[in-house]
């Protein structure tokens, strides 16, 4: 996308610039010309001022010898899958598909 526009930006420069090389005094044909080389600067420098975007992947390492337990919503008891998970401020939070509740994950204690 940013080397076709900046194609389309030289291209329309060049024609601008040749408007106002042969405008020969007709403020039409400068107007032209300074149309074109605006929209020329316009092409360059929009791509530019568009924000990227960023895909943020979190991973958690685990130790082997980590058991995985399944998950249940602490106010109704329903099960819940990966897509019922959430990160909030570097915390993990579940949302129920079923009841709606929203709740923090917390290890219990291991002794």
């Amino acid at each position: 996308m940013r080397i076709a526009s900046t194609l389309l930006a030289v291209a329309t420069g060049l024609l601008g610039l040749v408007f106002l090389v042969g405008s020969q005094g007709q403020v039409h044909r400068i107007a032209v010309g300074g149309v074109l080389l605006a929209a020329a600067l316009a092409l360059v420098a929009l791509p530019r001022l568009r924000p990227r975007r960023v895909e943020v992947v979190q991973r958690i390492d685990l130790p082997p010898e980590t058991a995985l337990k399944s998950l249940v919503c602490s106010s109704c008891g329903a099960p819940l899958s990966g897509p019922d998970l959430l990160v909030k401020a570097g915390t993990p939070w579940a949302r129920c598909p079923h009841c709606g509740a929203e709740f923090e994950i917390q290890e219990a204690p291991r002794w």
